[in-house]
């Protein structure tokens, strides 16, 4: 045992004072898929590991801490927030493809973007765990991402943000415990009435299985996507645009019709434009 976190009724959170961070379930990854395992699910919290065991899983861990509420642009495994990264390296060096499966809210996205940039981005894909984000009552401040080292308001450097979680953690030190998050933390259940505005809504895995059951954790897991790569876009990010140039005229102001008005509408000869026409064999070319 190299830490005991508690919580109370009330669903405060705290750890024992300086123990070790590392990701919870470690032991049971190494356990089942031995200390260097290819593929890893990270998730929020506790009880989301639980839930994708329900699921079937064996190969997930969860942070200790809970999400940030902005994500921060710093170096690789800097920072004591995510000093359980470097604690459990030994584990996460040889995954070839970690799947970022945080809450479906800004912090879970500022957590994922945090995790992503440390663990090589290239090798991570994101899990979304539903389609309809949080309702505005119920939205945490956005997620952004602060540019180093310069510092913007609302936006602390890390030495501040250090300090300030040393100030707030500076009457618990008589305890011998310090706190974890002030964010809801996994299996914490939001009121009810925030959620009306869309019952589609899954805040995390726990949200999946407790309203759609293991197989629909394991669908969205399945369903998880490439991490984006800045600089990269996908092709139907730029479909409007490109059936734009086919409806509407060109910078000039002239396009001619084709003669067939069926085709007008997605296609017009505009002129400098080289247009290439094709089709499958025997269609009528």
């Amino acid at each position: 045992v190299v830490n005991v976190k508690y919580r109370t009724l009330s669903k405060k959170f705290w750890q024992e004072k300086n123990a070790e961070k590392i990701l919870f379930g470690y032991d049971q990854v190494v356990e089942a898929h031995g200390p260097r395992p290819q593929e890893l699910i990270i998730v929020e919290g506790e009880m989301d590991v639980l839930a994708l065991y329900e699921a079937g899983f064996t190969n997930v861990v969860s942070v200790p801490d809970g999400a940030p509420a902005v994500a921060r642009a710093s170096s690789p495994l800097s920072g004591t927030k995510f000093s359980y990264l470097g604690a459990s390296w030994s584990l996460l060096e040889a995954v070839q493809k970690f799947i970022i499966a945080t809450d479906n809210d800004n912090p879970g996205n500022a957590l994922a973007e945090e995790l992503m940039r440390r663990l090589n981005r290239e090798l991570c894909w994101r899990v979304r765990w539903s389609k309809a984000g949080p309702p505005p009552t119920a939205a945490a401040p956005a997620a952004t991402v602060a540019p180093a080292p310069h510092e913007e308001p609302g936006v602390l450097s890390q030495a501040q943000e250090e300090h300030a979680q040393e100030e707030q953690q500076a009457g618990k030190d008589s305890l011998g415990l310090e706190s974890v998050a002030d964010e809801p933390q996994e299996g914490e259940q939001e009121d009810p009435a925030q959620f009306v505005a869309d019952s589609s809504y899954r805040k995390d895995g726990n949200d999946v299985l407790m309203m759609d059951g293991p197989e629909a954790v394991r669908q969205r897991v399945g369903e998880a996507e490439p991490s984006p790569i800045v600089g990269l876009y996908r092709f139907e990010s730029y479909l409007e645009d490109i059936l734009a140039q086919y409806r509407n005229e060109d910078e000039q102001g002239v396009a001619y019709t084709t003669g067939w008005s069926s085709l007008d509408p997605i296609y017009k000869v505009v002129l400098g434009e080289v247009s290439i026409v094709s089709g499958v064999p025997n269609s009528g070319k």
